[in-house]
């Protein structure tokens, strides 16, 4: 995964732009989540416990190898019961912690 700020490679720019209009949807979909994310009534933030950037490939792959699958699974289980769902990768809450309204500890 690329740094924030840093180019996108070659390889990366051509499948993302391989149907063209795509990009321009994606982005149409992030401005208009931008802009309603304060409707959402609630949030799904499924955390692991402990870390692996230290890890080995085995122990990162059966840890995120557990959760991912799980959160996928969740969102066409939300739809079925119409509610809308939407992946938006990883979000470092560690960065700042208890200040930030997206971590709670009373629930």
């Amino acid at each position: 995964m690329n740094q924030p700020g840093t180019p996108m490679p070659e390889e990366d720019a051509r499948r993302a732009y391989a149907f063209p209009g795509s990009m321009e949807q994606v982005r149409e979909g992030l401005q208009h989540l931008y802009e309603h994310i304060h409707e959402v009534p609630a949030f799904l933030v499924p955390c692991i416990i402990g870390r692996t950037e230290n890890e080995g490939v085995l122990e990162q792959a059966n840890t995120f190898g557990s959760i991912m699958p799980a959160v996928w699974s969740s969102m066409p289980a939300a739809r079925a019961r119409s509610l809308g769902t939407a992946w938006l990768g990883p979000l470092h809450l560690e960065r700042e912690g208890p200040r930030s309204p997206a971590y709670r500890t009373d629930r």
